[in-house]
């Protein structure tokens, strides 16, 4: 019987194996297991093992062959193992193509042109392949300006219904508000003046134009700037001031007035530190928390227990993310995804098919796992598309070096960090597209788009790093240069 197992086993082993490998390797298994069989027997451990169980040990059941061996369990773990052992690699030489080789034919030029139009094979790649895409997602490195002006050459080919950033619900609604306003930039720069860091990345000139570029790029009447994102750490006192608009009973009204002093209080020592840890939306305590939730619930308006709900989840990512918590991470996506599927729900009701363009942290835009271990609003979107029978395009926008702007402090201007890719450990796999970025870059920057969809599925060597890639986008996108954005001051 064990002769029969073994076989099963092997059998089992020869049809993992790659094609061209598996009939003279599994032959040559085959017998390495009859002659172990045969030792077993001829030393007598065919009874060591099978020998009747005693005490409570129960039987083992081969499931679906009526077979029934009672046997001492703790035999069973090196049955196992000795079977396994045969399943290993025959380490017979690789044939898989080289990466640099792939890449060479998955790789071309691209551009965006003084009109703002994607240029060269690679614009024309990435252009179909938008067209052709209901969801369009794009993984960045936060704060430079060639990233917005890449996604408006996206947005200009894509015509979306409705873009999704990563900023919270309540900042966002107030830039729509904004987009076709001639003095958009003047109220920008007085909003952040008297209220410092209240949103993300749409408080950067570059990002706030791209906002307006996509509106202005729809053909939807009704095109809206979707935050799925928790509110920023300078937020509680205009989510405060919003509150207080509503027409609340007494009991909220007083309760809403007691909070923004204790923001004032905060924002005072925050901005006099620079130290954003410092600002109401973390610095509440579960009891200030409380004392604003329970008066609500009482005689607060529905828009009101609203405002107050996004403060609550903002303020938990960011303890969380303060006690190195993991759940932070987890918490975030969940918010992104619901946030998403709410705005997404809606239109639907209005726009049969509608196309949105999101654009977010690398990390969020991947179909699977991505770096932090979530399945985060990429994967999501990527499987809704997929349900309703429909695509969604991930590009991955990187480039090989420059300067990025940084949180430099609440109230504070932002820190200008450079880098080089390369001398970077995390990223120096990405080396053989650097080395195809064009060495003369003339009146304007020429990047370079890998269609990483004609990677897949070949025997092609590759690192860990890049079959994570790989899968994970379709579209990488190299520019030879960022530059750091700009706030509002």
């Amino acid at each position: 019987m064990l002769c029969y197992l073994s076989l099963a086993t092997l059998y089992s082993c020869s049809l993992d194996e790659p094609r061209g490998h598996g009939g003279s390797e599994t032959i040559r298994r085959v017998l390495l297991v009859l002659v172990y069989t045969n030792s077993l027997l001829k030393a007598r451990l065919w009874r060591l093992i099978f020998r009747p169980a005693q005490s409570h040990s129960p039987p083992v059941r081969v499931a679906g062959y009526g077979i029934v061996v009672t046997m001492k369990f703790r035999w069973l773990p090196l049955l196992v193992f000795a079977s396994s052992c045969l399943c290993q690699n025959s380490g017979a030489p690789s044939t898989g193509e080289r990466l640099t080789d792939a890449l060479k034919s998955a790789t071309s030029p691209i551009t965006v042109s003084s009109t703002g139009e994607l240029g060269d094979t690679g614009g024309k790649l990435m252009t179909d392949a938008i067209e052709h895409a209901q969801f369009v997602l794009l993984g960045e490195s936060h704060f430079s300006r060639e990233t917005p002006k890449l996604a408006a050459a996206v947005c200009r080919a894509m015509h979306p219904d409705s873009y999704a950033v990563e900023a919270g619900p309540y900042a966002a609604a107030y830039v729509n508000g904004l987009l076709t306003s001639p003095d958009r930039k003047a109220q920008m720069e007085k909003r952040e003046r008297a209220h410092p860091a209240n949103m993300a990345f749409l408080d950067n000139e570059q990002e706030n134009d791209l906002a307006a570029s996509c509106s202005s790029f729809s053909r939807n009447k009704s095109f809206a700037l979707w935050g799925l994102d928790q509110e920023f750490l300078g937020a509680a006192s205009v989510l405060l001031m919003q509150m207080d608009a509503q027409h609340n009973g007494p009991t909220a009204a007083a309760a809403i007035r007691l909070a923004a002093e204790k923001d004032r209080q905060a924002e005072a020592s925050a901005r006099s530190s620079g130290d954003a840890t410092r600002l109401f939306l973390v610095s509440a305590t579960d009891d200030d928390v409380s004392a604003l939730e329970a008066p609500l619930a009482v005689d607060g308006t529905p828009e009101s227990r609203a405002i107050m709900r996004e403060f609550g989840e903002s303020r938990r990512i960011y303890r969380l993310n303060m006690a190195r918590s993991p759940d932070s991470n987890a918490v975030r996506a969940s918010l992104l995804k619901q946030h998403f599927l709410d705005h997404y729900r809606a239109l639907q009701q209005t726009t049969a098919t509608p196309r949105i363009l999101l654009k977010f942290g690398d990390n969020h835009m991947w179909k699977g796992f991505n770096d932090l271990h979530q399945l985060d609003l990429g994967d999501f979107v990527a499987e809704l598309a997929s349900v309703e029978h429909t695509t969604s395009l991930h590009i991955q926008v990187i480039a090989a070096r420059g300067t990025l702007a940084g949180f430099g402090g609440y109230a504070r201007p932002m820190k200008n960090e450079p880098f080089v890719l390369s001398d970077v450990p995390e990223y120096s796999w990405l080396r053989p597209v650097i080395d195809m970025l064009p060495a003369d870059q003339g009146t304007g920057p020429k990047g370079v788009v890998v269609d990483l969809r004609k990677l897949r599925f070949r025997k092609i060597e590759m690192s860990i790093e890049w079959e994570h890639l790989v899968y994970g986008y379709d579209l990488l996108v190299m520019l030879p240069e960022f530059t750091s954005a700009n706030l509002y001051q």
